[in-house]
């Protein structure tokens, strides 16, 4: 709409996407899943696994809220 605000935002280091979120945790996440944070839902874009040889560190996951990824 042309009243909505551009999402992006410019810092030092480039553009920020204020609509994604970033999870850095240990649960496995997978795009079919949604994860529940502050009273918000987010629906997972893409995922892995970070390691060190064979230890898993923590898995990265690209999230936007659940309602902008019904759009």
């Amino acid at each position: 709409e042309r009243y909505e605000r551009d999402p992006q935002q410019q810092t030092e280091i480039g553009a920020i996407d204020g609509r994604l979120w970033l999870y850095l945790g240990r649960s496995t996440v997978d795009t079919t899943d949604r994860i529940l944070w502050n009273g918000m839902e987010f629906q997972v874009r893409s995922s892995r696994p970070y390691y060190i040889g064979e230890t898993m560190l923590y898995w990265w996951a690209s999230l936007e809220q659940a309602k902008e990824a019904a759009e």
